[in-house]
Formats: C-alpha cells, sequence, structure tokens
C-alpha cells in the first residue's frame, strides 16, 4: 500500500506540467489590473507672495512598474519653476534619469523621466519627482497640469489615471482696481443733463475700502467707509455747456492701508441755443487724502500679430482679429492701424484674451502693414504689435468663398481635434486649396484635417483658401485646449499577451526536456507496478490451468520397440498445447492492457518504439519461463 501512494505523489509534478501546457495553447480572458495612479501632492496648496514650495509628483502602482516620463504645465504670470529633482520612488536601483526643461515664459516643464537600468522593477508607491516653485507678487490660483504622462512594466505602457493640482497665491495686498468709469475718461459731448458719476470699485482681496469722489469745478461730491466690491456713483447738477470737468477717485484698502487714486474728464455738449445755465463754483478735492499722481497701473501686453488675408483685391472689405492679455484682469480695447494712413475706432471693452475683429478696404494697389495696439479700462497702452504685410492687387470680380468650420470648441491634450470645412463653397468659383495654422507653429492642408496639440492652452486656428479664380478668404477662431483626460488612451483593458503565451508554453516545453528521463522513469516505475500487479493474477490464472491440463498417467506397451517414441510424442503434445494455450493468454492479456490502459498509452506516447517492442519480449519472456517452470514442478 505504501509504494502504490508514492507511486500516485510522484505523478503531481506531471499533472502540473500537464495543466500548464493547457493553459498556455488555450488563452483564457484576463482583466486589466486597476489604472496605475499619478498625482501632484498636495493636491491644493496656498502659498505666499515670494514664497519658494515644493510638489511631489507621486505614484500608486497598481502593478510592478520599470520607468515614467511627463510633462508639467503652470501660470508663468504667479509661478516660477526652480528646479526638478529626482523621487525616491526607484530607490536601490541604477536608474537613468533626465530632470527635463524648465520654460518660464511659457509655463512648461518638459521631457521629464526616469527608468530602471537592467533588470528590475517596483511595486510600492513612491515619488516620481519634486519641483521647486517660487511664487511671483500677483495674487490668483494657478492649475498644475500633467500632460504627455507614460509609465511602463517590463512589456510596455500600463494603464494610468492622471490627478492634477492648483496653487493659490495670496500676492502682496494691492490697492483696489478702478474700472467702468462713466462718463469715459476723456468723452466729449456728454449731456448737461446727465446727473451721476458711476465707477466700479473692485479689491482683489475681498478687503473693505473707505472711498470718496470730488468734482472740479463742483457739480457733486459723494464718500463712504467700509465698503466691499461694487459700482460706487456720485450725484451731480448744474452742469454747463462746452465745459471740460475733472472728477477725482480716492480709495483706501482698510486692510493694507494703500491707496489707490485716479482723475477722469469730460466735456459737455456745445451750446446750440440759448445762454449757459448757472454752473458750480470751484473746488478741490477734501482734504486728507494723498495728492493725486497717475494710477500704478500695468499696461496690457502687445497684442498678437493682426490674423487675416495677405493678398486681397483693391475696393472689397476684409476682416483682421487680435487679442491680447492685461495682468492685471482689466478690461481691455483695440485699434487697427491699416497701414494707409487709416485707423479703425476704438473696440467696445472685452475681456482679456477676448478676440476682436475689425474690417477695412483698401482703395489702392500697394503693400500696406497692419498693426494693432492694446488700451486697458484704466488708459494704459501697449506697444504696437508686430506688423502684418498686406498686398492689395487689382479687383477681379467675383465673390471670395464663402468660409463654413465645423470644428469643437475646446479639447484635451493629446486628444484628436477634427477640422471640416467641406461644406463651404465659392459662390462663383471652385476652392481649389485649403491652408490651415493650427496656432501651435505647425500647419496642415486640405478639406477635413485632423491635428493633436500637446500641451494646454487657448489656440488661434487660421484657415485660409484659395478658389480657381485667385481669390482668397480666411476664417479664425479659438479653440480651448484643456490638460487631456485623466484616463490616457492606454488606461484600456488588455486582452491576453500572445507574448505571454509564449513565454509560458517556451517554459513548459524546456521544462519537460530538462525533466524528460524522470518523467519517463515515473511513468515507467507506475507502469511494471501496474502491469506486475496483472502477472501476478495471471500466474494465478496460469497454475489453475496448468492443474487442468496435468498430463495423465501414460500406458506404456512393451510389444514394440516404438514404446519410447509413443511416450515422447505424448509427452510433447502435451507440452505443445499447453504452450499454445499460455501464449494466446499472455497476448490477450497484453491486448486487454494495452486497450484499457491509459496510463500505458500515454507512457508509449513519450517512448520509443523499441521501448515498447522490448517490454512486450521481456513479459513474455518472463511468462513463458515462470509457466514452464511451474509445468516442470
Amino acid at each position: 500500500m505504501q509504494r502504490r501512494i508514492d507511486k500516485r505523489v510522484t505523478l503531481l509534478p506531471t499533472i502540473f506540467v500537464i495543466i500548464l501546457l493547457f493553459t498556455s495553447i488555450v488563452p483564457l480572458p484576463v482583466k486589466a489590473d486597476d489604472p496605475t495612479l499619478v498625482q501632484v501632492s498636495p493636491s491644493n496648496t496656498t502659498v505666499s507672495a515670494l514664497q519658494t514650495f515644493s510638489l511631489n509628483i507621486n505614484c500608486i502602482p497598481s502593478q510592478p512598474i520599470k520607468a515614467f516620463e511627463l510633462k508639467i504645465s503652470f501660470n508663468p504670470s504667479l509661478l516660477q519653476a526652480n528646479s526638478v529633482t529626482k523621487g525616491t520612488i526607484f530607490s536601490g536601483h541604477t536608474t537613468f534619469f533626465n530632470n527635463g526643461t524648465i520654460d518660464n515664459s511659457a509655463g512648461t516643464i518638459i521631457n521629464v523621466y526616469n527608468l530602471i537600468v537592467g533588470s528590475g522593477n517596483i511595486s510600492n508607491p513612491g515619488t516620481l519627482v519634486t519641483i521647486s516653485f517660487t511664487a511671483k507678487t500677483f495674487s490668483g490660483t494657478s492649475p498644475i497640469d500633467l500632460y504627455d504622462v507614460g509609465v511602463t512594466d517590463e512589456l510596455g505602457y500600463v494603464s494610468i489615471t492622471v490627478s492634477d493640482a492648483s496653487v493659490t497665491v495670496n500676492g502682496e495686498n494691492q490697492p483696489p482696481i478702478f474700472s467702468s468709469a462713466s462718463p469715459t475718461n476723456g468723452s466729449t459731448g456728454v449731456s448737461i443733463g446727465t446727473t451721476a458719476l458711476t465707477i466700479l470699485i473692485r479689491d482683489l482681496e475681498g478687503d473693505v475700502f473707505n472711498w470718496s469722489i470730488t468734482t472740479s469745478p463742483n457739480i457733486g461730491s459723494n464718500a463712504g467707509t467700509t465698503a466691499s466690491n461694487g459700482t460706487k456713483s456720485c450725484s451731480i447738477s448744474g452742469l454747463s455747456y462746452s465745459t471740460t470737468y475733472h472728477w477725482y477717485v480716492v480709495c483706501k484698502d482698510v486692510g493694507s492701508n494703500h491707496w489707490r487714486n485716479a482723475s477722469y474728464w469730460f466735456t459737455t455738449v456745445a451750446e446750440s441755443q440759448g445762454g449757459n445755465p448757472p454752473g458750480g463754483g470751484g473746488g478741490t478735492p477734501g482734504g486728507g487724502e494723498p495728492p493725486f499722481e497717475p494710477e500704478q497701473n500695468l499696461p496690457p501686453n502687445v497684442p498678437v500679430q493682426p490674423i487675416g488675408p495677405t493678398f486681397i483685391e483693391r475696393g472689397i472689405w476684409y476682416e483682421y482679429t487680435s487679442y491680447t492679455y492685461d495682468l492685471n484682469g482689466d478690461q481691455v480695447r483695440l485699434r487697427f492701424d491699416w497701414g494707409d494712413g487709416n485707423f479703425s475706432d476704438w473696440s467696445d471693452l472685452v475681456d482679456s484674451n477676448m478676440t476682436v475683429s475689425a474690417s477695412h478696404i483698401w482703395d489702392n494697389r500697394s503693400t500696406f502693414s497692419v498693426r494693432v495696439i492694446a488700451q486697458d479700462e484704466n488708459g494704459s497702452n501697449s506697444s504696437w504689435s508686430d506688423p502684418l504685410t498686406v498686398t492689395v492687387s487689382e479687383e477681379t470680380g467675383g465673390i471670395p468663398p464663402v468660409l463654413d468650420i465645423i470644428a469643437p470648441g475646446n479639447g484635451s491634450a493629446n486628444q484628436t481635434i477634427l477640422f471640416d470645412v467641406s461644406v463651404s463653397v465659392g459662390p462663383d468659383s471652385e476652392i481649389i486649396s485649403y491652408s490651415w495654422d493650427f496656432g501651435d507653429g505647425t500647419t496642415g492642408t486640405g478639406k477635413t484635417p485632423s491635428h493633436m496639440y500637446t500641451k494646454p492652452g487657448v489656440y488661434s486656428v487660421v484657415l485660409t483658401v484659395l478658389d480657381n479664380t485667385g481669390k482668397t478668404n480666411l476664417k479664425t477662431f479659438l479653440i480651448t485646449i484643456g490638460a487631456g483626460a485623466k484616463t490616457t488612451a492606454q488606461n484600456q483593458e488588455s486582452p491576453f499577451s500572445y507574448l505571454a503565451i509564449v513565454l509560458i508554453l517556451g517554459l513548459c516545453i524546456g521544462l519537460f526536456i530538462y525533466f524528460r528521463k524522470k518523467l519517463l522513469k515515473i511513468f515507467s516505475d507506475r507502469l511494471v507496478f501496474y502491469h506486475e500487479r496483472k502477472i501476478e493474477h495471471l500466474s494465478t490464472k496460469i497454475a489453475d490451468m496448468g492443474q487442468r491440463v496435468e498430463p495423465k498417467p501414460v500406458m506404456k506397451y512393451y510389444v514394440s520397440d516404438n514404446r519410447k517414441k509413443l511416450s515422447k510424442s505424448i509427452d510433447t503434445s502435451i507440452e505443445e498445447q499447453v504452450d499454445h494455450v499460455l501464449l494466446s493468454k499472455i497476448e490477450e492479456e497484453i491486448d486487454r492492457m494495452q486497450n484499457h490502459s491509459s496510463l500505458y498509452c500515454f507512457y508509449f506516447l513519450f517512448s520509443r518504439g523499441w521501448k515498447r517492442s522490448f517490454f512486450i519480449r521481456r513479459l513474455h519472456s518472463w511468462l513463458t519461463q515462470g509457466f514452464k517452470k511451474r509445468y516442470d514442478e
């Protein structure tokens, strides 16, 4: 019994190898691991002006990882990046680390990566990189966005989820700011029936403030204390025709004791008939305030170069656009210089980064330089933009192509954006060329191009078309690109890897070859043990059969000389008969064992033919000799 148990135990490695072979040949569906998390920590940070602080980019792997790459974007008007240092996630391994390239004008850090050199990977959470920043003096909130993030294991990219962060800067306490003055500064033709002066006063930190409005000549005054953000007004009366009035706004931030003051003026409408009504007396600003000085205000940024067609026809209206950004958050307005001695009117006040358009018609054939200037709501002007060269030719008649662009107004970094202008037509011509400027330094052609932006931002997309009569038309629009989907394109459930199948199959084959002799010995021992029991049973049957065919006593007659021959022939015929029966039984038993023993068949599957024939010959010889020995006895 002990021997039988041992033999069964030795079959366990064989069964394990067979299971491995089966699972490697038949691929099973495997569900992908949960995404690996890459996050900025802390997710929300508040810092003071000029404070230096650090943010960590952490990783929580859901499977062993070997390398990573990433890029970061931030608001350069609020933060300055100082350095990128290697994290601790790959500690204990030899790594190849690159701390990337910092661009504080664009607000980006690119080409940051690290990988384990040689074999090895990690599964424990850790810090990928640590980034040092310094806050600037302005107040505001800067997003910290991760994009182009990739994490790999031994075979390739793994599924990831990205979590961004934000940093709030409490800049130096700024005095309140003024906007939306009415009447506007420098306005003329103001009605003498105007009854109030109004101005919007805002404190960026939300502090309360004291304010006052006075006029000269005196037509009214007003003041308030511990006021909050909002429109402040001053009632006026007694205005005269063709008179210039100055009005003064003084504001003190109660929290910081910072002052802000500004002066405005307007001129009333000229007298049409009749005399002037009685006017107010002179006056000066009330006491207790600091002397009036020009407002300390940052001018808007230089507007972008005008966007519009560059080869145009004389006598046709063409539209051009531009936009700018104001660091104080003031509203801005734009004015175009058409290069032919004419200027556009000031546009309406719009928010920063809002596109402003204006149209112009040129009467002469020549080359002109179109430029644009910006002014904020406090009257501060920017510098002139870079000029756009426009070439005016003779009018050829006809109507330029009509453009209709189908495209999303926003998207995500590393997302494919589709543009479609297939519905655009030339009313009396055929469009033969489509040229795209995607606003990030790349261009394209065709009716339905696609483009992928690699980092967040606001981009101005410009389409220029040309028809078969030589007419061109241009259309622009803005597209806003966010930091990207938090789950990248890698975040998909992966099917069972065919490479893994090959590796497992190769491993199983190698193990089988290496342990082939041991496996064959296991099968042989088991087979011999199995058939020894069968042989013992067969021997018992043979013994019974030997008794049934035991030769009977032979009568010996001596009447002739043939008695010995007769006796011998009788003995021989009995032996031949028994031997024939024995061989038949042996062959029958062997055939039965072959047909009904799965182990026997498996043994022959992994054995050579000579082993099989040798086994049969040995079994036949052993049974024959055993029977003869028993028969002789």
